[in-house]
């Protein structure tokens, strides 16, 4: 993490779904995710933007699929929003992620 102004629930579920990123990878090794977080003043939403990078190949570009969550939201909710967020950024640039064994976002809030 470079920089970030976010509440800390925000911090600690941007950790735990990188570490579940790392081990639950299929048919591509995820290289890098950049992150930027887009807040909307009016109604207090944040959204998720990713970048994806599959090792050997060129980054996804920024984008987002799925639900944001409010700034104020605790670690769960929060965590659940990010997977939503991420999962398709990352099954579109070459690899699955969290489809492999049908795990879903919301299992996500068990581990």
């Amino acid at each position: 993490m470079t920089f970030s102004d976010l509440p800390d629930p925000w911090l600690i579920s941007l950790d735990r779904l990188g570490r579940d990123l790392k081990v639950r990878q299929y048919g591509g090794d995820v290289e890098r995710i950049d992150w930027v977080a887009e807040y909307d003043p009016e109604g207090g939403w944040v959204w998720l933007l990713s970048s994806v990078t599959i090792a050997g190949h060129r980054p996804s570009g920024l984008g987002v699929s799925g639900m944001g969550a409010s700034v104020d939201d605790d670690e769960e909710k929060v965590l659940m929003s990010m997977a939503d967020l991420v999962q398709n950024e990352v099954a579109e640039s070459g690899t699955a992620w969290p489809w492999g064994d049908a795990v879903t976002a919301q299992s996500l809030l068990l581990q």
